[in-house]
């Protein structure tokens, strides 16, 4: 990857003065200069993240509360009117009016950092449903949607039960025939997952289950294979098909095993 030149840059309070070299960590150190005339080296990956803003200057003012005048500034409902003393960690105080018309005392850190943004207004309409994109129906703790979530898991029951469900033993021969996931090969954290999904009425059973990595079981998700082009809908099948080949082998050899006995 080409390396990105940051001479001359700007981050925040930092003005990047030029490469001075790696750390131990073989990460780009840089020798910036601060707006208060302090030179300092940092890694610039922290300057492009932004977890690096100055030199050092800018916590100290947020903690001394010297950093500006903070009356009649707003900060989301809240409008400042007056110092309100000290907090219990040294933090000044600012007495605040939010737009609900309460008054509150307010850290100078929790305002301009954006923590605070009201008198607690926000939260309480946020879970009413006022501009809140979560926010579907409302009717989650009623006696109404219970009945609809509780019908809706007897459904999802009987239609497992009218399909062959997926047993214990499916599930360990599945995981025993795939020792990887089948797209990146990795052995950790794998799933097993649907070729065709339960949402789009395909339940876990023989010949519609392979196995993914956690990673690839949330990419795929319930996306239909066309969706994932040519390639991927002759892997899924082709990997699908093959379990079954096994699952189909070990049950014709437990049953020759088994006459044998008889």
């Amino acid at each position: 990857m080409q390396k990105i030149d940051l001479t001359r840059k700007r981050f925040s309070r930092l003005t990047v003065l030029g490469e001075v070299g790696r750390d131990k960590h073989k990460k780009i150190l840089w020798k910036v200069r601060c707006d208060c005339g302090i030179e300092k080296i940092v890694i610039g990956l922290n300057l492009k993240k932004g977890d690096t803003k100055s030199c050092g200057c800018y916590f100290r003012e947020m903690r001394s509360g010297i950093r500006s005048d903070l009356k009649g500034q707003k900060f989301g409902r809240l409008v400042v009117l007056c110092k309100d003393g000290k907090g219990k960690y040294r933090h000044t105080l600012w007495l605040c009016r939010c737009d609900c018309g309460v008054k509150k005392a307010i850290s100078g850190i929790s305002l301009t950092s954006g923590k605070t943004k009201s008198c607690g207004c926000l939260r309480i309409d946020g879970l009413s449903g006022e501009k809140n994109l979560k926010y579907k129906h409302g009717k989650s703790g009623t006696s109404e949607y219970r009945n609809y979530a509780s019908k809706k898991r007897r459904e999802k029951k009987k239609f497992l039960k009218e399909n062959e469900l997926w047993s214990f033993e499916m599930e360990q021969s599945c995981r025993e025939f795939f020792t990887g996931c089948i797209l990146c090969c990795s052995t950790k954290k794998l799933t097993i997952d649907h070729v065709y999904s339960l949402g789009n009425g395909f339940p876990l059973q023989i010949g519609n289950a392979v196995v993914l990595c956690k990673h690839h079981n949330s990419w795929k998700s319930s996306k239909w294979l066309h969706e994932l082009g040519q390639q991927y809908i002759i892997l899924f099948e082709r990997a699908a098909n093959s379990f079954t080949m096994y699952w189909n082998k070990i049950n014709q050899d437990f049953y020759d095993d088994w006459m044998k006995i008889i």
